[in-house]
């Protein structure tokens, strides 16, 4: 399957065996997936999983100032994702909103550090 290039910057990509268009495309290329963005025509996608791959026709772009989902201009300091180190916008700045691909990660790092919290504020009891 060949993926066409929105720009001259980057070469056309032939991929194989592909179950994830968006994912294998920011493979092939070693950048992060939150830089790839996937078009059929004039329409973004997302994350393309299917069979027909073949039948359509894909472009990419790559941006480095935009918004791992909408495109959008990313909002500075709190739209850096400390879990996947992508750059997003004030909508989709949370991990649960950019679908943030190390999202179990963060899901652990918030019951572990609510664990301690609640540790240290629990009652003792004292004899006198």
């Amino acid at each position: 399957m060949l993926v066409k290039s929105l720009s001259d910057k980057y070469p056309d990509i032939k991929l194989e065996n592909v179950t994830n268009i968006r994912f294998d495309l920011a493979n092939t290329l070693g950048l992060e997936i939150s830089k790839v963005f996937i078009y059929e025509g004039d329409t973004l996608i997302h994350n393309y999983v299917g069979d027909d791959l073949t039948s359509r026709n894909f472009q990419y772009k790559i941006l480095n100032s935009a918004c791992g989902v909408c495109l959008a201009k990313p909002t500075l300091i709190i739209g850096d994702c400390k879990y996947c180190a992508g750059k997003y916008c004030g909508k989709h700045r949370l991990p649960e909103e950019h679908y943030c691909s190390r999202l179990d990660d963060c899901k652990q790092f918030s019951r572990s550090k609510n664990t301690a919290k609640l540790m240290a504020e629990s009652l003792r009891t004292v004899k006198v």
